[in-house]
């Protein structure tokens, strides 16, 4: 297995001051407003390469930059948004090639809530999402007859998913999400491909506030099927 080698940088803007670090409860606490994220991989060949996230005053990410300086690869993802602040469109460009490589785009429903997800591609492929919403259930069923479902607890936090994939990998994955208050504390798959096999992450917080939580926060509600397979929230 790939050993990857984190290196987390953030470029922040300071807003306010305060001498206590070890209080996160404390009104007077430093508070930053992120203006850019950045993730550098070192892989174990020798490689590596670098992210990118730049966001507005409000929180939204606007540009995601993919360097990739050992292949001579770069590629820019732009986010377009609507007056509501709901995300319009992502566009992923070939900086060096100069091409579209992908677009991806989200329609909403009467009720601002996602209707429908579309993916087009330079080679020509091209797939839709389509949401249904039924009480604390979303139904994404798309063109090649992938299906997934996720459940919602009544605070609106992701508590389960269950997809069933075709070929050829036919079979279900079921995802069962714990929380503790606000926290992610455990993560459940179970696998009925092949001969099936679960896994398990647990996760373990300290008390110290995280720079980047005001802007997380502000998007936790902000579930948005990505084509990895799952809903995702900013928190």
């Amino acid at each position: 297995m790939i050993r990857i080698l984190f290196l987390f940088t953030a470029s922040l803007l300071l807003l306010a001051c305060s001498d206590d670090d070890n209080d996160p409860q404390s009104e007077e606490q430093t508070d930053f407003k992120i203006k850019k994220l950045s993730k550098t991989f070192y892989l174990e060949d020798g490689t590596s390469y670098r992210l990118d996230y730049l966001y507005d005053l409000s929180g939204k990410i606007t540009k995601w930059i993919q360097d990739y300086a050992d292949v001579n690869a770069l590629f820019h993802d732009d986010y377009l948004y609507n007056e509501l602040g709901q995300i319009l469109e992502s566009k992923t460009t070939n900086i060096i090639e100069n091409y579209v490589v992908r677009t991806i785009s989200y329609e909403y429903d009467t009720s601002n809530r996602i209707s429908s997800v579309i993916y087009t591609s330079s080679d020509g492929f091209s797939n839709t999402l389509h949401l249904t919403y039924e009480n604390n259930t979303v139904f994404v069923n798309d063109n090649f007859g992938e299906h997934k479902s996720l459940i919602f607890n009544q605070e609106g936090k992701l508590i389960e998913t269950f997809s069933r994939s075709s070929e050829p990998l036919n079979g279900t994955v079921t995802e069962t999400i714990n929380y503790n208050g606000d926290l992610v504390t455990s993560i459940h798959y179970n696998y009925s491909i092949g001969t099936g096999y679960t896994e398990d992450y647990t996760y373990e917080y300290d008390n110290k506030r995280n720079p980047l939580f005001v802007n997380f926060k502000n998007n936790v509600n902000n579930y948005i099927y990505n084509f990895a397979g799952s809903m995702k929230s900013f928190k």
